[in-house]
């Protein structure tokens, strides 16, 4: 299965809001490591979503769960870093 995701790296993710990850660790112009962490496992939550959706034999309850998930890493990230989550992957 190949999953066509528009964003699915914290990297692409920043990049698209015109910001870059510190991975250095020294420039606090740019966005931390933790919270490229953060927007990772959100994206790793679509990317689960989009395989859950797509195969066969799953139980919507999984689906149900990891949306709750995702739900659970948006509002930890946009409690802890200020910021709202902008999906560029069309989930809701």
């Amino acid at each position: 299965m190949h999953i066509e995701l528009e964003v699915y790296t914290a990297e692409e993710y920043f990049s698209r809001l015109g910001n870059e990850i510190d991975w250095e660790e020294n420039d606090d112009t740019k966005v931390s490591i933790q919270e490229a962490d953060a927007i990772n496992k959100i994206l790793t939550c679509e990317a689960s979503l989009f395989a859950l959706r797509r195969a066969t034999g799953t139980d919507g309850f999984q689906v149900d769960n990891m949306r709750e998930m995702r739900r659970h890493f948006i509002n930890a990230y946009e409690s802890n870093f200020g910021d709202k989550y902008v999906s560029h992957n069309d989930y809701e």
